[in-house]
């Protein structure tokens, strides 16, 4: 593919593939620490830096820390998904979140795709970041919507760039 992550030539078995994409997600990385980091913590569980909520784009994970009283649910905010008549909806919040240092702290915006699969959202997440624009927008079309993958890397001492950040938003 053109353009693709160059790791990708050197993919000879499914263990290479299984491999990278454990370092693209789980492998540690510093933001600001050593080692305070992953892919995975920044979309899928949420985290906070210099007193900002970042990532948070899974809906299981909203939904746990909202029934734990974690997450106040403060509202819709910019583009919607279209047609709420099937089972996955992207959707664009605002909330406020108690992490784990006793504050609350807002989140002004946080895109999340309601009703999918973890394993879905880092199959396009991953498909995306390696085979398109790692740093910024990917268009194209999801069910009905068009959207757009959003994708950052976090460029790290050794090694390629691994996923700083990836979610979905209408485009």
């Amino acid at each position: 593919v053109k353009g693709a992550d160059p790791r990708c030539a050197s993919l000879k078995s499914m263990l290479d593939l299984q491999n990278l994409i454990s370092d693209l997600w789980f492998a540690p990385y510093r933001r600001y620490r050593k080692n305070d980091s992953s892919g995975f913590e920044h979309v899928f569980v949420g985290e906070e830096k210099r007193g900002k909520i970042t990532g948070l784009h899974n809906w299981v994970q909203f939904y746990l820390e909202e029934k734990k009283g974690n997450i106040d649910y403060l509202g819709w905010v910019g583009k919607q998904d279209s047609d709420y008549s099937d089972d996955v909806n992207l959707v664009t919040v605002k909330f406020a979140w108690a992490d784990d240092d006793g504050e609350v702290e807002e989140k002004p915006m946080s895109t999340i795709l309601c009703g999918s699969t973890v394993e879905f959202e880092m199959a396009i997440l991953t498909l995306v970041f390696l085979a398109g624009n790692q740093e910024g927008d990917n268009e194209f079309t999801l069910g009905s919507e068009r959207v757009s993958v959003k994708c950052y890397p976090q460029n790290v001492r050794y090694g390629g760039p691994k996923i700083g950040t990836a979610y979905l938003e209408i485009a």
